[in-house]
């Protein structure tokens, strides 16, 4: 588990990371805030679904679960 401030990725059966380029967003803002509002703004207004509480609760305690061990 790497920060995703510097996302990279790494092919099977390779030992080299490969770096992902940032959006232009998340070098001006925190990353993945800019996106994370966008998509509040589009629930609100309708233009999207809403994540369910039931779905952020799965999605944090994975994420626990992950650090956890």
């Amino acid at each position: 588990m790497r920060p995703l401030e510097r996302a990279s990725y790494q092919n099977a059966g390779e030992r080299t990371l490969n770096p992902v380029e940032a959006h232009p967003w998340d070098k001006d803002f925190k990353p993945g805030l800019r996106l994370q509002a966008q998509r509040v703004a589009e629930a609100v207004y309708g233009d999207a679904p809403a994540v369910t509480l039931d779905e952020g609760l799965r999605t944090m305690r994975l994420i626990e679960a992950i650090y956890a061990h």
